[in-house]
């Protein structure tokens, strides 16, 4: 009864241990890595175009910090996913 899954008071169906392939770990690591870039490159975007509409206390300086910024980040990513690439896919935890 302890290894059975919860499914909101109903009697669980199937086996509650599943297999699956280590393959879609890398899927969802890779995922979350171009997950969190999107954020930044709107969070850069939202910047650059506050500080170019010039109604707000924004200023060219902080939009172009905010871009080199977002340039590094990427620069890093882009580094990160290369090695990842290099070991064609090794993971080992």
């Amino acid at each position: 009864r302890r290894l059975t899954t919860f499914e909101c008071g109903s009697e669980p169906v199937g086996e509650a241990m599943i297999q699956f392939h280590f393959q879609y770990y890398w899927y969802a690591i890779i995922f979350l890595v171009f997950d969190v870039a999107f954020m930044f490159l709107v969070l850069g975007g939202m910047v650059t175009a506050d500080a170019t509409s010039g109604d707000t206390g924004t200023t060219i300086a902080e939009a172009e910090s905010a871009l080199l910024t977002l340039g590094i980040f990427f620069a890093t990513m882009s580094l990160g996913v290369w090695y990842v690439f290099r070991k064609r896919g090794r993971i080992y935890i």
